[in-house]
């Protein structure tokens, strides 16, 4: 078997590194894993230096075919959450739109009735599937969302929606 290496998206065939034996057998994968550790180090040591060439001047470091990694450790606050609209969905059903929010991981809710406390937070994985469920249609509701995620693990609440649920 020839092995096949990618460096720099082209495919070079060489006949001088041989593996005489099974795919999927350990011998193989160790064969593999060594090839890709070498690649990988060949690579570190091809950043580096074009990293110490471009001398801090971002312009011919990305000229270069690499991208710049960033130095920001800054704490990233998550925004606010932006209710956009309140659908009805099916009976006893609220389907929830927002704007996206960076860096958000999920997103918490809480929902209460009249001028009631809110209920325990309820969690969700996206934006695209918030839906509050098991509501008694003709009651109005209120609702705020907060985003999950960042650097400080949740954003502050949004400002409460009312909608009455079908």
């Amino acid at each position: 078997m020839i092995l096949q290496t990618i460096i720099a998206g082209r495919h070079a065939q060489t006949d001088i590194a041989r593996c005489h034996c099974r795919p999927g057998t350990r011998w193989h994968n160790g064969y593999r894993g060594q090839k890709h550790r070498a690649l990988v180090d060949a690579l570190r040591k091809d950043a580096n230096y074009v990293e110490i060439s471009a001398n801090n001047d971002l312009p011919t470091l990305l000229g270069s075919g690499f991208q710049s990694a960033s130095t920001n450790r800054a704490p990233s606050v998550l925004d606010r959450v932006q209710i956009v609209g309140v659908d009805n969905g099916q009976t006893g059903e609220l389907k929830v739109r927002i704007d996206p929010i960076a860096n958000a991981k999920g997103f918490d809710g809480r929902i209460k009735s009249g001028t009631g406390e809110y209920g325990p937070s309820i969690s969700f994985q996206n934006s695209k599937s918030i839906f509050f469920k098991g509501l008694t249609a003709g009651i109005t509701y209120t609702l705020q969302l907060c985003a999950i995620g960042g650097s400080t693990g949740a954003g502050d609440w949004s400002d409460p929606v009312s909608h009455m649920a079908m």
